[in-house]
């Protein structure tokens, strides 16, 4: 049962970097036109906290995920469990990236065909 727990993490985890990741590598020029962040009286605090909050809500959930996935890999008292849980993480967010993008490229025809 340790086993599906540390699967389930996995999956827990590239979920949340593939979820926020395009959030949390936007850069300066992005972030200006990225929703109504720089409302008409240009940048405030207020207009920063719905992507610091991103930012930091990305970070503790990615450390909880792998605290998580530390401990359980742990109870298992298998050194060699590290490297099929980091292997699992990989494999599943690259598998989530490419469903994403073909999913990205399946609604750019369904939405841009007349």
């Amino acid at each position: 049962m340790v086993w599906l727990s540390i699967v389930g993490l996995c999956f827990d985890l590239a979920g949340a970097l593939l979820v926020l990741g395009s959030i949390l590598l936007l850069r300066k020029g992005q972030i200006r036109t990225f929703g109504a962040l720089y409302p008409s009286g240009g940048p405030s605090l207020d207009s920063m906290r719905e992507l610091t909050y991103t930012w930091t809500g990305a970070a503790l959930l990615i450390v909880g995920f792998g605290v998580q996935l530390a401990a359980y890999i742990w109870k298992t008292g298998h050194g060699w469990a590290i490297a099929v849980g980091a292997g699992t993480a990989a494999v599943v967010v690259a598998l989530g990236a490419g469903c994403a993008d073909a999913l990205a490229r399946f609604l750019l025809r369904r939405f841009t065909s007349s």
